[in-house]
C-alpha cells in the first residue's frame, strides 16, 4: 500500500469513527429525552393515584356513613313493625273485649226482662206455654208437644242451651232445637258464643228459668 492509500484509509477510518460516535450520542440523546419523558409520565401516573387513593377514602367514608344510616333505618323499622304488631294485636283484643261486654250487657238485660216476666205470670205464654210453672218436661215430652203442633223434627235434636249437666232446667224455656250433628259438635260447652247462637232473648230465658227452676248457679253467660 502506498503513503497515500494508506493516509486515505486512515482518514476514512477515522472519519467513520466520528460519524459513529456522534450517530451514539444523538441515541443517547434520545433515549435520555424519552427517559425524562416516562419520568414525567410517572409523576403523572402517581399523582392520578394518590388523587384516586384520596377519592377512594371519601368515596369508603360516605359508604360506611350510608351503610350506617341505613342499618339505623333498617333497626327503627323493625322497631316501628313490633310496636305496630303490638298496638294491632292490643287493638284486636281490646275490640274483643268490647264485643263481649256489650254482649253481655244484652244478656244481662234479657234476663232481667225473663225474670221479670216470670215475676208477673206472663212468662212464656207468648210460646204457648200457659201459665208459668218449674214443672219438668223432658226433651222427648218437648219433642212430642213440638210435633203435636205439625212441626218436623227430622235431623234435629232438643238440646239443653244451659247445659244440664251444669244445673239447666228441663223447661222449654231452656231448649232449642239443634241440627242433630251440631248437638254433637257442642256437647256441654257452655259461653257466651253459645248463649249468643241460640239468641239474645232466648238465652235470657234459658239463664232465668235454669236459675228458677234448675240448679244453676253459674255465671249469666
Amino acid at each position: 500500500m502506498t503513503p497515500r492509500v494508506a493516509t486515505a484509509c486512515a482518514l476514512l477510518i477515522a472519519l467513520g469513527i466520528a460519524c459513529s460516535s456522534r450517530a451514539n450520542v444523538t441515541r443517547m440523546d434520545a433515549f435520555e429525552a424519552r427517559g425524562q419523558s416516562f419520568d414525567t409520565e410517572l409523576e403523572e401516573v402517581e399523582v392520578r393515584v394518590r388523587a384516586l387513593g384520596t377519592a377512594w377514602a371519601r368515596v369508603a367514608r360516605d359508604y360506611e356513613t350510608v351503610a350506617t344510616t341505613f342499618r339505623e333505618a333498617r333497626a327503627a323499622h323493625e322497631r316501628a313493625r313490633v310496636h305496630s304488631e303490638a298496638a294491632s294485636a292490643e287493638l284486636a283484643a281490646a275490640a274483643e273485649r268490647w264485643r263481649v261486654a256489650q254482649a253481655q250487657w244484652a244478656l244481662v238485660r234479657a234476663i232481667v226482662f225473663a225474670a221479670v216476666a216470670m215475676d208477673r205470670g206472663t212468662f212464656g205464654r207468648d210460646r204457648g206455654w200457659g201459665e208459668f210453672s218449674c214443672d219438668r218436661m223432658t226433651t222427648a215430652a218437648f219433642r212430642r208437644l213440638l210435633a203435636a203442633r205439625g212441626m218436623s223434627l227430622v235431623g234435629l235434636d232438643v238440646d239443653h242451651i244451659v247445659p244440664r249437666s251444669l244445673g239447666g232446667a228441663d223447661h222449654p224455656a231452656n231448649y232449642q232445637l239443634l241440627p242433630s250433628s251440631t248437638n254433637r259438635s257442642l256437647g256441654n260447652r257452655w259461653g257466651i258464643d253459645k248463649c249468643l247462637t241460640a239468641g239474645r232473648d232466648r238465652c235470657g230465658e234459658a239463664v232465668a228459668v235454669s236459675h228458677r227452676c234448675g240448679t244453676y248457679r253459674g255465671p249469666l253467660y
